[in-house]
């Protein structure tokens, strides 16, 4: 009986976050948490809805800009990941996704490297873990960071090589150390690879806008940001 009434639950949660009704998917998985709560991606995903409700799209559409719904559904979804932290001590999840949370609300650098600092110590070669750091070391634009971004590119590259995204940033950082010939070769790379299956869940839609990507996308970018890397010798063939 409890296993259905969660189900119920969940799949009524699943159909009001495909439709960003985010206030409505949470209100249905707080009826799911006496059968879900010491389930760490209960809490993740309760976390991650949260943190939908702190963004200024969402507050603006449903008129709560300049409320303390954002603030306050920032702080929930904090907490809840540092819940699902808790019961999942060996996984590297519930710390990545509350230093990701910290870093979409505007949280010390700092800090959000200590979260991230948890989620590597968990697990180093896990790729988005990875693929954030080296965005917090490229976003400094101070010497020696770039160096360290391209080291935490090519990590993640190497545990996910199949994500468009992460060879897009690998680009951006060999851009940044001079690198034009790698970073043409890692642009080749981000846009031809094919997109990955977008996993479920909202934790999945995260994954698929922000480390993911489309190749059309990052074409686009590439050309807009990096386009004075394009010329010169053309890149070596990328290994399939």
């Amino acid at each position: 009986m409890r296993h259905s009434v969660y189900s119920i639950f969940f799949e009524q949660a699943d159909g009001r976050e495909a439709t960003a009704h985010w206030s409505e998917a949470l209100a249905l998985l707080y009826q799911a948490q006496r059968w879900a709560h010491e389930d760490a991606s209960y809490w993740i995903r309760l976390g991650l809805v949260s943190l939908r409700m702190a963004e200024p799209a969402w507050l603006g559409a449903e008129g709560l800009l300049g409320t303390h719904t954002g603030d306050m559904a920032a702080l929930n979804a904090e907490l809840y990941l540092e819940r699902a932290a808790r019961l999942a001590p060996g996984d590297p999840a519930p710390a990545f996704w509350r230093a990701w949370t910290m870093h979409r609300t505007g949280r010390a650098t700092a800090a959000v490297r200590q979260a991230l600092d948890e989620a590597l110590a968990r697990n180093p070669r896990w790729p988005y873990a990875l693929a954030l750091l080296g965005r917090l070391e490229l976003a400094e634009r101070e010497p020696g960071h770039a160096a360290r971004a391209q080291e935490a590119a090519t990590a993640a590259c190497q545990a996910l090589p199949e994500s468009p995204r992460l060879h897009y940033d690998l680009g951006a950082a060999l851009a940044a150390v001079g690198d034009a010939r790698g970073a043409r070769a890692a642009f080749h790379r981000a846009v031809t690879l094919a997109p990955l299956t977008r996993p479920p869940g909202v934790a999945g839609g995260w994954l698929d806008e922000a480390f993911h990507g489309q190749p059309g996308q990052l074409r686009a970018w590439v050309e807009a940001y990096y386009g004075e890397v394009l010329g010169g010798d053309p890149p070596p063939t990328p290994r399939p």
